[in-house]
């Protein structure tokens, strides 16, 4: 590189004051080309049914030209196929790209041609059937439910043999699956397909699958009646009512922790803080063990009567009389 001062050409009538910068560096460098193979990219989104037996790119060879630092740095040029939901062979037109050794795209470079012609050939393969999961799904642990219907991974599975046999088969089973004693969602792996169900002479791939089971606890529900309500925040001296004074609250949760809730678990309160003296229209707030809930079916308010509470008075009481106590007979011992 080397430096050159920067010279601003103006009109006339107009003054330069200064230019920045005052030099540039400038740097020269050989404008070269190159002549690349042209390689077609396969898309990766090729269903199973189908395979990519052949590419043709024509023609076949681009230029790349641009400066030397430049083209030094491309390794390929590359064509890159999508399949467009084709099912037979096709061609089309594909935007050509420069690539570095990292498959990065190299920038300020020309190719020609730009656009190539490619035709790619594909092969059918079989047929594609969904598989659904055979399974008793009533039956999970003590107080787990499944979910829904197992799914299986993949979800669809290729069959091939004579077309007409093929024609009889729209999709296919697996083994039974066993879900008692799950209490969590679980995938099973490697579960066997019924092939014992296809005509012979009909294979099938993959031949096992992975099936996923939802699981969740069952809830259950029980019904709470006259939860009193208790009131935070009441300051000395005011006395608080609330209208009404119980709640009934339905409580769901699991069939164990139902079985082992407490009275003491379960509280209903309003807050009266800061509230002044009249009446006020207060919302009431469930408070419940973790894992439980509660239906929306509460009051959204209840009425707190706030007013001041009478200071007590004392009450002189008069001192009891003394009463005359005897003194303990003695009690009469036997001599030795």
């Amino acid at each position: 590189p080397f430096e050159r001062e920067v010279r601003v050409n103006v009109p006339d009538g107009i003054r330069t004051v200064t230019a920045d910068p005052r030099t540039v560096s400038v740097v020269l460098d050989t404008v070269v080309s190159r002549t690349f193979d042209i390689e077609a990219m396969p898309p990766g989104d090729v269903p199973r049914s189908l395979t990519v037996t052949n590419t043709i790119v024509e023609p076949h060879q681009a230029t790349v030209a641009g400066v030397q630092s430049n083209v030094d740095r491309v390794t390929r040029v590359l064509a890159f196929v999508t399949l467009d939901n084709e099912t037979q062979s096709f061609s089309q037109s594909i935007d050509l790209i420069a690539v570095d050794s990292n498959n990065q795209p190299v920038e300020n470079v020309t190719i020609e041609p730009s656009i190539v012609r490619v035709r790619v050939e594909l092969e059918v393969r079989g047929k594609e059937v969904p598989v659904f999961v055979q399974c008793e799904c009533d039956d999970a642990a003590d107080g787990y439910v499944v979910l829904g219907l197992p799914q299986a991974t993949p979800a669809n599975v290729i069959i091939d043999g004579p077309p007409e046999l093929l024609d009889q088969v729209q999709f296919v089973y697996t083994t039974p699956v066993n879900t008692s004693g799950l209490d969590r969602t679980t995938v099973i792996d490697n579960v066997p397909l019924d092939i014992e169900a296809l005509p012979d002479n009909v294979s099938i791939d993959p031949a096992v699958v992975d099936v996923s089971v939802r699981v969740e606890q069952t809830v259950f529900t029980q019904t709470i009646e006259n939860v009193a309500i208790k009131v935070l925040g009441v300051e000395p001296n005011r006395r608080v009512v609330v209208n009404p004074t119980t709640l009934t609250i339905d409580i769901s949760g699991p069939r164990d922790q139902l079985d082992a809730l407490d009275a003491l678990d379960i509280a209903i309160v309003v807050d009266v803080t800061g509230l002044e003296v009249g009446a006020h229209q207060v919302r009431p707030r469930v408070v419940l063990p973790p894992g439980m809930t509660y239906s929306d079916e509460l009051p959204q308010v209840v009425v707190a009567v706030i007013d001041t509470s009478p200071t007590p008075t004392a009450t002189a009481r008069p001192a009891p009389a003394p009463t005359a106590t005897n003194p303990p007979e003695p009690q009469a011992t036997q001599s030795p």
